[in-house]
């Protein structure tokens, strides 16, 4: 097995050209290599295809054209193909549960000596990161739930940054040497900043999380086999990602486009607030909105000092030049 993989890793450190073609055409040309070597040839494409982006809203069909290093990946058949097959087998199953072990305790992830890094930082600040990473809506909203009322909170950080923006104004308009036209233009910038407190909108709306997380088949049961349930959150993840990978490709305009929408998901009690200049929009993260940054019932003065100083920040980088 080690041969194996060794082999397999030199011959996909391998450098060649991205040829663009479609599926068909790849898998032509395959079978006439593999026929070239009298081998058959041993994948299929279109079908290989379809099941990397199964469950996302990415169509596969034999004319869909796709970008690879072609010889890279000739290259790797062929060692599969001429391999001992029950080394390729043994090999997928070690990838499997090396995948398993860093995901489990650190008694069986230390079982994994064949590592050649170590991740750093405790097992349970790893294992939080990969569950922001994967859930952040849903733990999002129970942070959100727990510790902030919105209710409350959201109207006044609303407010404040209503007074900011309209301090940013009246400083632009009492310039002298700026002309009337560049003072008009910052005006409608500042006026027309997008600002999002602690979640997307549509997140608010009736079963929002639920619909979300719909095709996320996982067993909160501790009997249930883990394995399993990495399998299937795996796969949830990957075609999520790959449709939002599609979706910023194929954007041809900024119009309707929000903050959010620059990642797939998003753990919102992050302590941070952000500006994003192609789109003019202000995104407030829920952990922010705490002591002693903000609190709700504290005097005004206090929270110009405290939250209003980073939004004031946020909205100056609407004046970045770069």
């Amino acid at each position: 097995m080690l041969v194996f993989l060794n082999k397999l890793n030199a011959v996909s450190l391998q450098q060649s050209s991205a040829v663009k073609a479609t599926v068909a055409q790849i898998q032509k040309r395959t079978d006439e290599v593999f026929a070239e070597k009298n081998l058959q040839s041993n994948i299929n494409f279109e079908k290989f295809f379809k099941q990397i982006f199964a469950n996302s809203d990415i169509p596969i069909s034999a004319e869909t054209e796709v970008l690879l290093p072609f010889d890279t990946v000739l290259a790797v058949l062929y060692h599969l193909a001429t391999s001992d097959q029950r080394a390729v087998s043994n090999a997928l199953n070690f990838q499997y549960a090396s995948l398993l072990l860093q995901e489990s305790t650190t008694l069986l992830d230390d079982l994994n000596t064949f590592k050649c890094t170590e991740e750093p930082g405790a097992r349970e600040q790893i294992c939080l990161e990969r569950t922001k990473e994967i859930f952040g809506y849903s733990l999002g909203k129970t942070f959100l739930k727990v510790y902030l009322d919105e209710p409350t909170i959201t109207p006044i950080v609303s407010d404040l940054m209503k007074k900011i923006q309209k301090g940013y104004i009246n400083v632009v308009l009492g310039y002298d040497w700026m002309a009337n036209s560049t003072k008009a233009y910052l005006k409608d910038k500042i006026e027309s900043m997008r600002t999002f407190i602690t979640q997307p909108d549509w997140l608010r709306e009736k079963n929002a999380l639920e619909n979300f997380y719909e095709e996320l088949n996982a067993s909160a049961d501790k009997e249930s086999p883990y394995p399993l349930n990495f399998m299937n959150v795996n796969q949830w993840y990957l075609a999520k990602k790959r449709n939002w990978q599609r979706f910023k490709a194929t954007i041809t305009s900024l119009e309707n486009l929000e903050i959010y929408h620059m990642q797939w998901s998003r753990y919102l009690g992050t302590v941070q607030a952000t500006f994003l200049k192609s789109i003019n929009q202000v995104r407030v993260e829920g952990g922010l909105l705490q002591s002693p940054a903000f609190v709700a019932n504290s005097p005004g003065f206090m929270n110009f000092g405290g939250l209003g100083t980073v939004l004031g920040h946020e909205i100056g980088h609407s004046f970045d030049q770069q």
